[in-house]
């Protein structure tokens, strides 16, 4: 090939000398697509400027110069194709494929002949890359390049590219890198926990939202285990898990767990598991993929409708109660009536005679039981409603036993009852009520950890004064 391009005077021609002709036929007709290149020119400048840069120093020349490789690549002549190049360039000739290689190579993938033309500038002797080039049709596509490189003191300064059209694969590197992408934005922006560990429970991926719920960074994720992220509580049951995935159990897993945030705080989660076989685990090796779910809200939701659902129980069985006290109170009323009206008349008939101490005790319980009667009756809130004169601290004095029976575990009822107080206009039965409705509230609010309720009377100024 040398020979007879030299005997041309260094036109483009055959690139096989007669004399070789079945090398020829081997060369024109093989199915791999074959570029001879003369590359003495472009050697010859690549020299020039790694003698002033230095071969170390080419590469960052190089991208500080990128106009240099199309330079290059421009000075490179090809003199010779095969039939396999003729096809994939869409010529209608092998003529019209002897051009500088500059009217073949995409633009833009200049930068991937930075390696070829390090390679030139030195003593490799074996070159493997990447390229695009345009067809004479207007398609692009991509090769995988391979050829040895000349010596630097042959005087036939020819490279022989043999090439493999590798669109397709790209193609499918793309779409993968695409769709690669694609699920990592979806992963990273996801607003559930996604953590992935292989079998020992060494993490292998936690992603922001999970992060962010724990309050952990990269750094931690080095040395932490999956267990070490749970609570003392949780712990026992993931171990047990762990056990079964390493037994192999590969169903999809659903339940409740805790973790703990860096900063001590208890996070409850619900958690869908699942284990991944080594083909999808990313490192080799089955991992363990979980997507979990903070339920702090609605564990607090739970808590309060429980709560809430504890004191509507608890104002249906105190109306029941209530309806029932002022049931039983009416009763009892209209028997004391009788009771009473009796002994009072006894009493007028006996006078001061033997047995008046005794009526006097029947009298004085009748209107004992008679004021039980009327505490019901408050409780119940189905007593008079007339507004009439009366000392709040007697009323509230007058309700103490059924007061204290209304608190319940660690809680101490205390009264402070102002005994100077004037007369109100006040419905003593919805006054009653109003306390008992109060206490049974603070009550409520203190809970099992007990403390102390204070009923006190007394004067004050509207304006926040102390009266005079």
């Amino acid at each position: 090939m040398a020979a007879e391009r030299r005997a041309n005077g260094g036109a483009a021609g055959p690139a096989v000398p007669p004399r070789a002709a079945p090398w020829e036929q081997v060369f024109r007709r093989t199915e791999v697509p074959l570029f001879v290149e003369d590359i003495a020119r472009a050697r010859a400048s690549i020299r020039e400027v790694a003698a002033a840069v230095g071969t170390d120093g080419l590469r960052g020349w190089l991208d500080a110069h990128p106009d240099f490789i199309g330079r290059i690549i421009a000075e490179v002549q090809v003199i010779d194709v095969n039939d396999a190049a003729v096809r994939l360039n869409a010529a209608a000739s092998r003529e019209e494929l002897l051009v500088s290689l500059d009217k073949l190579v995409l633009p833009e993938s200049l930068p991937a002949f930075k390696d070829l033309i390090c390679m030139l500038a030195g003593d490799a002797r074996l070159y493997e890359g990447q390229s695009c080039y345009r067809a004479l049709d207007g398609r692009e596509y991509h090769t995988l390049n391979r050829a040895d490189i000349p010596a630097s003191d042959d005087p036939d300064q020819l490279l022989v590219i043999a090439t493999v059209e590798i669109t397709d694969l790209k193609a499918t590197e793309q779409a993968l890198v695409e769709s690669e992408e694609r699920y990592r934005v979806l992963v990273e922006t996801a607003k559930d926990v996604i953590l992935r560990h292989d079998l020992a429970g060494r993490i292998t991926f936690l992603n922001r939202a999970g992060r962010e719920l724990l309050g952990r960074d990269e750094s931690d994720l080095a040395t932490l285990t999956a267990q070490e992220l749970l609570t003392e509580r949780a712990l026992p049951a993931a171990l047990d898990r762990a056990a079964a995935r390493r037994r192999g159990e590969d169903g999809v897993l659903l339940y409740e767990t805790e973790y703990r945030h860096k900063g001590g705080r208890i996070v409850p989660v619900e958690v869908s598991s699942t284990l991944l076989p080594a083909a999808l685990g990313g490192t080799g090796e089955p991992q363990v993929l979980l997507v979990a779910r903070d339920i702090s809200i609605r564990r607090r939701l739970q808590a309060e409708q429980d709560r809430l659902a504890g004191r509507l129980r608890d104002a249906h069985k105190n109306e029941s109660l209530g309806v029932l006290a002022g049931g039983i109170a009416h009763d009892f009323n209209n028997l004391l009536v009788t009771i009473l009206g009796n002994a009072e008349m006894l009493r007028a008939d006996v006078g001061d005679g033997a047995g008046a101490p005794n009526i006097d005790a029947i009298i004085g319980a009748g209107r004992q039981a008679a004021e039980l009667c009327r505490q019901m009756v408050a409780y119940a809130g189905t007593a008079p409603t007339e507004a009439g004169p009366g000392d709040l601290s007697e009323i509230i004095g007058g309700t103490r036993g059924l007061l204290a029976a209304t608190v319940s575990g660690g809680a101490h009822l205390g009264f402070e009852l102002d005994a100077d107080l004037p007369a109100v206009a006040v419905e003593a039965a919805r006054f009653r009520q109003a306390v008992l409705n109060l206490v049974t509230n603070a009550n409520e609010a203190l809970g099992t950890e007990g403390g102390e309720i204070v009923v006190r009377t007394g004067m004050r100024d509207p304006s926040g004064a102390e009266p005079a």
